[in-house]
């Protein structure tokens, strides 16, 4: 039994990472026929090795995506150009938030991730634009990144009326509006936008949401775990803090 199984994971192994033409090539046909019939008998006998098999490949494929969900998550706490506030010089907490201006359910838990930073000072709080449910959210996540280069303050200003609103941002003049409320000027902001290629920042934006699978928001990261959809409470956000 040992020499066959010896056998078999070598011309299993053999069979994965040679070339379909060159296996044909390096035997005989009576040999050929002669290793398929050991590889046939000896999954027939010891079925557990498919089972061993699927589970060390789903394993494998776990500890990849997770590599690359760490290293997505690092590469946006490093990325400056974000928008974020709170936690102080060094904060001890990170909360991702991917966000469109027209999702009901963002501005739903507001409330609890404002909650949370306030009574957890050393929280970061770090601003994805997602604009994903409609054109107007495309045109208000793009003044709102062009405000961002311009004035961070003004930006947070417009970015907290925006995800106050109750109702669907739907007009141009709605966002025209909110602009000028926090003393900013429209035009302006639609030169540097055009400037500043706002738009290529959207879109590594949306290019990190596909590679971290979103579809739909809101999403957030907090502490390195996901959340996907509305969160229910205060507490529950609360217990995913890293202790």
């Amino acid at each position: 039994m040992l020499f066959k199984g010896l056998v078999f994971a070598s011309c299993f192994a053999l069979s994965l990472s040679v070339p379909a033409s060159a296996f044909g090539s390096s035997f005989s046909p009576e040999q050929k026929q002669e290793i398929e019939t050991i590889i046939h008998d000896y999954l027939m006998n010891n079925p557990q090795v498919l089972v061993e098999v699927a589970q060390t490949l789903d394993r494998q494929q776990k500890e990849a995506a997770k590599k690359q969900f760490d290293s997505v998550v690092e590469s946006i706490v490093a990325n400056r150009d974000l928008p974020r506030r709170g936690g102080g010089e060094n904060p001890k907490h990170y909360l991702i938030d991917f966000f469109d201006y027209n999702c009901g359910y963002c501005k739903k838990i507001r409330p609890l991730t404002e909650r949370l930073a306030k009574e957890h000072p050393d929280l970061q709080v770090i601003y994805v634009e997602f604009p994903i449910l409609s054109a107007t959210s495309i045109q208000a996540a793009t003044i709102a990144a062009a405000l961002y280069v311009k004035d961070k303050e003004k930006y947070f200003a417009y970015h907290d009326k925006l995800m106050a609103e109750t109702k669907k941002i739907d007009s141009l003049d709605y966002i025209k509006a909110v602009v000028k409320e926090v003393g900013a000027d429209f035009d302006e902001l639609s030169a540097l936008a055009k400037e500043q290629n706002v738009g290529m920042v959207l879109g590594q934006n949306i290019s990190l949401g596909k590679t971290l699978a979103i579809t739909g928001v809101p999403y957030m990261i907090l502490d390195g775990q996901e959340i996907r959809g509305a969160i229910n409470s205060y507490e529950a956000l609360e217990s995913m803090l890293n202790k």
